[in-house]
C-alpha cells in the first residue's frame, strides 16, 4: 500500500504494486497479471501430499511471512480473517526467496506464488481452494498527468501487456 500512496501524493510518477482492489484514491490501475498463490511446505510436512488444501487446514500452524503491507501478505490476511482461521507468524522476511529457504528448512509454511520460487530451494507447493489471486498491477496518478517518461513507459507497458487492462 506504501507504493500506492507514494504515487498518488506525487512522490512516485508511477510503480508495479499487488493490491487488493481496483479502486485506490489519487492512482489508477492497470492491471497486468494473476496468479494463484500457492501453499509452500517444507519436506516432509503433513501437508505435502494433498491435491489442495483450504485455509481452514493451515489454522494454527506457524508461517514465514513477508511483512504487513506486501501484497500476498494482504491478500492471505484477508482470506484468512473472512475464513476464520487463526495463524501463526513465527519469522517475517523481506525477500520471497529468504522466505521459500526458511519454509524449506520447516521454520513453517508459507504463502507464495509460484513464479516467484525461481533459483528457490526445494518446497511444495500445495494449490489452495479456493483459490487466492496474486495480482500485479502498474499505478499511476489520477489526479495529475504523469510525466512524459512515465506516460512513455506505461504505453510500453500496456503495448508488451496483452492482458494488460484498466480499472
Amino acid at each position: 500500500m506504501a507504493l500506492v500512496q507514494d504515487v498518488a501524493s506525487g512522490e512516485l510518477d508511477l510503480a508495479f504494486v499487488s493490491v487488493p482492489g481496483r479502486k485506490h484514491p489519487g492512482v489508477t490501475l492497470t492491471h497486468l497479471v494473476s496468479e494463484p498463490i500457492l501453499l509452500a511446505v517444507p519436506p516432509g510436512h503433513r501437508l505435502e501430499s494433498q491435491k489442495s488444501v483450504t485455509l481452514q487446514d493451515v489454522a494454527g500452524e506457524t508461517f514465514v511471512e513477508v511483512p504487513s503491507g506486501w501484497g500476498t501478505r494482504l491478500r492471505t490476511d484477508q482470506a484468512l480473517a473472512q475464513a476464520g482461521v487463526e495463524r501463526v507468524v513465527g519469522v517475517e522476511v523481506a525477500d520471497l526467496s529468504t522466505l521459500a529457504e526458511l519454509v524449506r528448512a520447516g521454520l513453517g509454511l508459507g504463502f507464495l506464488p509460484e513464479s516467484t520460487l525461481i533459483g528457490a530451494g526445494r518446497v511444495t507447493l500445495v494449490p489452495i481452494e479456493p483459490q487466492l489471486l496474486w495480482e500485479v498491477s502498474l499505478a499511476v496518478p489520477s489526479t495529475r498527468r504523469p510525466s512524459a517518461a512515465a506516460l512513455a513507459f506505461l504505453d510500453l507497458v500496456r503495448k508488451t501487456t496483452p492482458s494488460a487492462t484498466t480499472g
